[in-house]
């Protein structure tokens, strides 16, 4: 038997050329080279060994939190928002990660 978050990879598509992940409910986040200290309060942190590590954040940062609110009505408590944002940022900065570091054997 699978969990609720089985294949959650798949809702995803990464855009190497632009710097983004997309997921399905509408979040995108924009990820920067390099680690940005102190980490964004509403960001993740990206690695793939021996190729980089990436600093994700909100793509138009509070906009696309807005829009992200409006697309998903049944979350209104902060902690349904909070621990949705913080499960989708997280795993955000895993498919980046193999994103990367799919395009960097391929290459």
């Amino acid at each position: 038997m699978t969990g609720k978050h089985y294949n959650w990879h798949r809702r995803w598509i990464v855009d190497l050329t632009v710097g983004t992940a997309s997921h399905d409910s509408g979040l995108t986040v924009a990820f920067a080279p390099g680690i940005r200290v102190p980490r964004p309060e509403c960001g993740t942190y990206a690695y793939a060994d021996g190729i980089g590590e990436w600093t994700g954040i909100p793509a138009r940062g509070d906009e696309t939190l807005r829009a992200w609110l409006i697309l998903n009505p049944n979350l209104r408590d902060p902690a349904s928002i909070n621990g949705r944002l913080a499960r989708l940022m997280e795993e955000a900065g895993k498919v980046w990660a193999r994103a990367q570091a799919d395009a960097a054997r391929s290459s």
